[in-house]
């Protein structure tokens, strides 16, 4: 099965969640969610499954998950896939 690990920076406590841009090689995330009790995790899971059309299940934090810079692992999906789905949403 493909999988690929993507590199993302959360900003929690955002007036709404969204895409706030790439920077380099890593993906900019803004989550209205709190980073207590793991709901900014949470959030950061169930928003990019919705983009990228998995289930939060396949996607899986391998590190960082009490920092703000996280490596994701996302099953099912290639890495090409995920910059397609997610390079729109920055239009």
């Amino acid at each position: 099965m493909v999988s690929t690990t993507l590199i993302v920076r959360v900003t929690p406590r955002a007036k709404h969640t969204q895409i706030a841009g790439w920077r380099e090689s890593m993906l900019c995330i803004k989550l209205a969610a709190p980073p207590v009790d793991g709901k900014a995790n949470e959030e950061l899971i169930r928003f990019l499954a919705s983009l990228l059309h998995v289930p939060q299940s396949m996607i899986t934090i391998i590190s960082g998950a009490s920092a703000r810079i996280k490596r994701l692992s996302i099953a099912g999906v290639s890495e090409k896939a995920v910059h397609d789905l997610l390079s729109p949403t920055l239009l």
